[in-house]
């Protein structure tokens, strides 16, 4: 990166993370979902290049499965010894959780959030169709992500389509005039 994009990153990352930590210490837990679920379609569309709004699920899930792999899990229902069905919990985490917060402003059906110290717990799942995600875990998880990615920032394809998102989001031309 070249000193602009590394301050416009420094900047990036702390608009994000220190609001997601405030509503955090404020107790705002499902505030804080939403910023979550927003920094991560932020940060996807960094590693994807995004110049576009169309496929932000497709950026979502493969972002969260790039670096943050613990969501790649499958729930079982089964019954009388049989599967009845699988859920992914990562299309729990995008379609309930990520889709129900930003679109209806709460966790969607079959998810919800709790806040347990342990931040190596990032969530639970009680039924088959139920996924708790832990706040204080999914923020620390979070940050491990944006760490990996940075460390990938070296990549020469990585590092292009960061470069390809900049200079769409910083382009002024797309700035409408006020009048």
């Amino acid at each position: 990166m070249n000193n602009q994009e590394r301050l416009f990153w420094k900047q990036f990352k702390r608009w994000h993370l220190d609001d997601i930590e405030r509503a955090i210490k404020a107790e705002a837990y499902v505030g804080a979902a939403k910023l979550i679920c927003c920094a991560i379609d932020a940060f996807a569309g960094f590693r994807f290049g995004a110049v576009r709004y169309p496929g932000s699920k497709f950026r979502f899930i493969s972002f969260v499965k790039e670096f943050m792999p613990n969501f790649k899990y499958r729930l079982l229902a089964k019954r009388n010894g049989r599967v009845i069905y699988k859920r992914s919990i990562l299309e729990m985490l995008y379609n309930n959780f990520r889709s129900g917060l930003i679109h209806e402003g709460l966790p969607g059906v079959g998810t919800n959030i709790f806040e347990d110290q342990n931040t190596n717990l990032l969530f639970k799942t009680p039924k088959p169709d139920m996924l708790e995600i832990n706040i204080l875990g999914l923020f620390e998880y979070l940050k491990f992500a944006i760490g990996e990615y940075e460390k990938r920032l070296t990549e020469k394809d990585i590092l292009n389509s960061f470069r390809e998102r900049f200079k769409f989001i910083s382009d002024k031309g797309r700035i409408p005039k006020i009048q």
